[in-house]
């Protein structure tokens, strides 16, 4: 902090604490006319929200500090990443907090990943057709765990193809309160659609993927397919 003395006024001084303490001594010798000083106290902005499935960094909340915000996997960040408390009459900040949601599809390439039903853990929306893809290199499938799975039977319904949309086979599809057992998707892409009519919402569902290296042939195809090269001495058949 500062320690002014003579004749010179001090410049504007600002503090972050809401504490401030003043300590005024003079010696034996000369006497000066003193000081006269006032103080505003400065108010911070209020504390932004957390969003929902959210996480919120930074504790400081006065004027010039930054606050930031990431989701959890599944869900996308709809607003701005980062606000500014600004000054003025009113402290505020530049920009509203901002919300974590999980969309309507998407495009995953992370070895290990969570896809989400729009608005979980709430019900899902009406006339929905939703396309996710999770691609890994090539030699990587992937192994997918159901954690909630509940979709109006037969009308609402989550489909997922080994391969693309439009080429990938049907590995199952899955509909109603019954959550599916973990299965292992061997393509290295994996593509999933989800349908939903316009009559009952449901909470839909909560997925994570871990990507796996493909299986190897086992040793006895192996042998099977040299002994086979042996017999007919390297002819196509």
């Amino acid at each position: 902090m500062q320690t002014p003395s003579g004749t010179t006024i001090p410049p504007l001084l600002n503090t972050t604490s809401n504490n401030l303490y003043l300590t005024f001594q003079t010696d034996m010798s000369v006497s000066g006319a003193g000081f006269h000083l006032e103080y505003t106290g400065l108010d911070s902005c209020p504390e932004p929200q957390t969003p929902s499935s959210g996480v919120k960094l930074g504790e400081r909340y006065l004027v010039g500090d930054v606050v930031s915000f990431h989701c959890e996997q599944g869900y996308t960040l709809k607003g701005s990443a980062y606000i500014t408390c600004m000054p003025g009459p009113v402290r505020r900040w530049n920009y509203p907090t901002p919300l974590c949601l999980a969309q309507c599809g998407g495009f995953l390439s992370e070895m290990n990943g969570v896809i989400l039903s729009p608005g979980f853990p709430g019900n899902y929306p009406s006339g929905l057709d939703c396309n996710w893809t999770v691609k890994l290199p090539v030699g990587f499938g992937i192994h997918l765990q159901f954690l909630n799975f509940s979709t109006e039977s037969v009308h609402d319904y989550l489909e997922v193809r080994g391969g693309t949309l439009d080429s990938g086979s049907v590995i199952d599809r899955f509909s109603g309160p019954v959550v599916p057992e973990s299965f292992f998707s061997t393509t290295h892409e994996t593509s999933f659609f989800f349908h939903s009519d316009y009559s009952q919402n449901k909470p839909g569902f909560h997925i994570t993927y871990e990507g796996k290296m493909g299986q190897t042939c086992p040793r006895v195809l192996l042998l099977l397919s040299r002994h086979c090269k042996k017999l007919f001495n390297g002819k196509r058949l």
